[in-house]
């Protein structure tokens, strides 16, 4: 059986449709929990330096320690924690 050139590109495009869904699907996935990661992170920052000025203790506030502190939660802040007063940051 010959198929035309025609059936042969819609059905490629189908394939590309289903498996490149599938992949932006992954991609946006991944980019969702980074950000989600950060905003956590930088909320949570924010509410320790909050209530650690009143008993004089903060953590530097960067990227990184948004995403350390968002993507590991309270183990993150404590190793942010730690590695300040290590480092005499």
């Amino acid at each position: 059986m010959i198929l035309s050139y025609k059936t042969y590109l819609l059905h490629n495009a189908i394939h590309l449709c289903t498996y490149g869904g599938l992949i932006m699907k992954t991609v946006f996935k991944t980019i969702f929990w980074i950000i989600k990661g950060f905003a956590f992170g930088f909320v949570a920052l924010y509410a320790f330096n909050f209530i650690g000025s009143y008993i004089d203790i903060s953590i530097a506030s960067n990227p990184l320690s948004y995403f350390l502190i968002g993507t590991l939660g309270l183990p993150g802040l404590l190793l942010t924690y730690i590695a300040n007063i290590l480092l005499g940051i």
